[in-house]
């Protein structure tokens, strides 16, 4: 989308979301190092990196820690990685509208530049709600009605829930 835009000279701004674990697969890669060669600075990519993957590899005989579904990228610098791809890179805490906003704000500012903005947000999955906070259960999980009357008491919501 961002390269048609580019391509028939419309002014719009395209916003991908990725996950950490999606970052594993190839085409990603691929769209990584392509949308820079492109100029694709109408184009901005949020991370969602929080450390936790829904699936993990099936572990070999007698192997304990590659199925466990932690951080599919410790101790790597993806921004560093990103940057040297030519993508312009902001760092923010996923959960601080006060970062969020800003962050989008500028992305979408920079939109005639040549270079595509990736935003790494820092997240933890199921923020806020004691029993899901890092869990990888809660990637896909559907909630009890007992469980939302929890989530809603410990998130400060008030409407009332069916």
């Amino acid at each position: 989308m961002a390269l048609g835009a580019r391509l028939r000279g419309e002014k719009f701004h395209t916003f991908v979301m990725i996950g950490d674990g999606e970052l594993q697969e190839g085409m990603i890669w691929e769209a990584l190092d392509v949308a820079p060669r492109y100029k694709l600075g109408n184009l901005t990519a949020i991370l969602d990196w929080n450390g936790l993957q829904q699936f993990g590899w099936v572990l070999a005989i007698n192997e304990e820690h590659r199925g466990d579904r932690k951080d599919p990228w410790p101790g790597i610098d993806l921004r560093g990685i990103f940057e040297r791809l030519g993508w312009r890179c902001l760092e923010i805490n996923g959960h601080d509208f006060s970062q969020i906003i800003p962050a989008l704000e500028s992305s979408k500012a920079s939109g005639d530049s040549d270079q595509p903005t990736m935003i790494i947000a820092h997240t933890v999955k199921g923020k806020g709600v004691r029993f899901t906070e890092g869990k990888h259960e809660w990637h896909s999980k559907v909630a009890t009605k007992e469980e939302l009357k929890i989530i809603a008491e410990e998130l400060g919501i008030q409407e009332a829930l069916v």
